[in-house]
């Protein structure tokens, strides 16, 4: 089979729902991420538009940045999952003797 045609065929599977476990992993995994940059962006955002100092200007920069450390990895396992869950099926190889 052609490349395309394996792709359809592993999308038609997908909808299916062949590897819903790996399907809804990354579907969590790509929320979370999404969460924590949102809220880590959201807080360096907010932190530098009230100009805070001192003590509460540390722990939302802490925040803000454990939020961003973390979640960049986790979009990026999503997306490594992502790119995995849409890959077609390896061909197959040829057979030398044919039954």
């Amino acid at each position: 089979m052609s490349y395309w045609q394996r792709l359809s065929q592993r999308q038609q599977d997908l909808a299916r729902g062949f590897d819903a476990d790996l399907v809804r992993d990354y579907r969590r995994r790509a929320w979370l991420s999404s969460i924590l940059l949102g809220a880590g962006w959201l807080l360096l955002y907010v932190d530098s538009k009230l100009r805070l100092h001192g003590t509460l200007h540390s722990i939302i920069a802490y925040l803000a940045g454990a939020c961003v450390v973390v979640g960049i990895p986790l979009w990026w396992w999503a997306k490594q999952e992502r790119v995995f869950l849409d890959k077609p099926d390896p061909e197959e190889p040829p057979s030398i003797l044919k039954q």
